[in-house]
This record gives structure tokens, sequence and C-alpha cells, in this order.
């Protein structure tokens, strides 16, 4: 018989926390993105285990809103404060795609084409890039700019129904597919004059899976073995940036092993601030799959981050402006 093993970590949450509760201990996320910082909030987990409970909870009563909608709602209350005090000027905007099989899916394309069978069944390639500024960029995806709360949170609640979602044995809602809800703000400060642009990902991973217990076959049996070998590369990178090589330089991290990791490298390393939630099944049947989570949360506590802003001055913004406005005119000519 095993003995105790400890594991140390920011916070601890058990069966009786709240929404609210959760929220409050990560709600600066937010306010990080609103700063110019990249972010990043994600749930891991074996399946069954809450994460989509944690991140989305659900929209039938405000109690049950998981951190999506609460990032959301903290962030236009954010906004319309500051606005009302003059202080800045914000836009906002938003990305929602999954990670089905392999592939990346625009969730607002589908929400956008759900009648048009034609357009869902020639919907546009994405492919993850980086920018010159060193965070993921997807390009094809749709980007929609919310000009209030209630707008945002129609989008996510609509675009979330389009996940591919399948009973199993292990979950009678099991999401087969990780989402990934972006936020992107822009920031004018009208004292400084300096625009920050920040983000935050917000990701709901699939829930690793023995197959013997879930039961799954035919093209559940394709998802899982998708959704676990993600993971693993998830975990690779994860060990890799905790890790020195023989002459104590940092190892190489081979984000491109899967679209997983693509899309995940600005909020692994980098200049991120991640913050990741381990949900945990209490039965006593998963003590196997308990234990190799809160092993894998303890290697990613491991990483260290140096962050930092991104901003724009008065100067460069107009600038940038220009150039827009010729590649436009270039365009139209």
């Amino acid at each position: 018989e095993e003995s105790t093993r400890p594991f140390q970590f920011d916070s601890v949450f058990g069966p009786d926390t709240t929404q609210v509760d959760i929220f409050e201990e990560c709600s600066g996320m937010m306010e990080s993105a609103l700063d110019g910082y990249n972010a990043c909030v994600f749930a891991y987990g074996q399946t069954g285990a809450g994460k989509t409970w944690t991140m989305s909870g659900n929209d039938d009563v405000k109690a049950n809103w998981g951190l999506t909608r609460r990032f959301v709602e903290y962030l236009f209350k954010e906004v319309d404060d500051k606005r009302a005090k003059n202080q800045a000027t914000i836009k906002v905007y938003c990305e929602f795609l999954e990670i089905y099989c392999d592939e990346l899916r625009d969730l607002f394309y589908i929400m956008d084409n759900a009648r048009d069978k034609k357009k869902l069944a020639e919907m546009p390639k994405l492919e993850p890039g980086m920018n010159a500024e060193g965070r993921v960029v997807v390009k094809g995806i749709q980007r929609k700019e919310a000009t209030n709360v209630d707008e945002m949170l129609a989008w996510f609640n609509a675009a979330n129904k389009g996940r591919v979602v399948h009973a199993t044995e292990m979950n009678a809602e099991s999401s087969r597919s990780h989402s990934v809800f972006t936020i992107y703000t822009e920031n004018y400060n009208h004292t400084t004059k300096k625009t920050f642009k920040g983000k935050l990902n917000i990701i709901d991973l699939a829930g690793s899976e023995r197959t013997g217990k879930s039961k799954v076959t035919g093209q559940q049996l394709e998802e899982a073995n998708a959704i676990n070998n993600s993971l693993m590369a998830l975990g690779m990178c994860v060990s890799s940036l905790t890790e020195v090589d023989k002459n104590g330089k940092p190892k190489f991290v081979n984000y491109r092993n899967n679209i997983l990791t693509r899309v995940m490298q600005d909020s692994l390393g980098g200049t991120s601030k991640t913050l990741m939630f381990v949900n945990m099944s209490p039965a006593g049947s998963n003590s196997q799959e308990t234990k190799s989570s809160l092993e894998y949360a303890k290697n990613m506590k491991k990483i260290t981050n140096t962050t930092n802003k991104s901003e724009d001055s008065a100067i460069v913004n107009s600038l940038k402006d220009e150039i827009k406005k010729l590649k436009m005119e270039l365009a139209a000519s």
C-alpha cells in the first residue's frame, strides 16, 4: 500500500466551493489582459472530472456560470467603468475554436452557417502560426468585435453548442474536443496615449480517457485516441519546459508535435501568465487517474515565464493606421 504523498499547489477547492469562489480566485487574469499581458486559464483532468463545469458551467441560472461567462461579465464592467470615467477607450474581440480529432474547427463559423450544409461542408482550413510579438494567431478564423456583455455571451452560448459531445460509460456528456475561447483587448489610455494589447485564452481541455473504462468504439475510439495523444504531446512540452540539457541550457520544446501544443504555444512558454486547474474525480476507482493528474499539475507548476506587456505609443498607432490605409489603397488599385 502506497504511503500518503503530499502535493503543494496555490489553492485547493473542495466539493462545497461555488462558481463565484473559483472566479474570485482568478479574476485578475482578465485584468492582466486589459493591462496588455498575454494570459491563459485552462483546465486539465480525466474525463468526467468537471473541467467543462469549471470553465463554462451553464447559463440556466447565474449561480451556475463558469469562468468564461464570468470573465466576459467582468471585462465589460471594467470597459464601461473606464469609459464612464473617460480613462480609456477599449475595443474587445473574440475567437472560438475547437480541436477535434487533430483538426481546428471555427465554432463561430459553424454557428453563423448552421443552416447552410454547403458552407459547413466547405469550412475554411485553419492554420496556427506566430506573429511578430510571439503570440499565436490562427489564420482563417473569424474574429468578432463585441460592444457589450450580452452580445459576447450570446455568441459564446450559441457557438458552444456546436462542440462535439458524446455519451460514454465514464461521462454522460463527454467533450470530444478541446475548446479555446480567446478574448483580445485593445486598451487605449487617454492619459499616457498608449495602447495596451492583451489576450486571454480560456481553454477547456477534453479529458484523458482509459478506453477500457469508457467502453468507446468506432468514431468515439478515434476521438479518444486523438485526445490522449494530444494530452501526451502537451505533457512532453511541459516536461521539456521544466528541464535543462547536459550543458545546463533549456531543452528544445517541440510544440509542432501536435496541433494542441501549437495552439497553446504562447500559453505554456514565452511571456504568458498561465493558470491551470486540475480537476479530479472523488471516486476511489479513479485513484490512478487522480494521481496522474496531480503529477501533471506538479510538473506544470515548475514552469517559469517572464511576462511583459504589449503596448504601442500614439506615434506607433498612427504609423500602423497609415500603413493599413496604404495597404487598402494598394489593394483597391
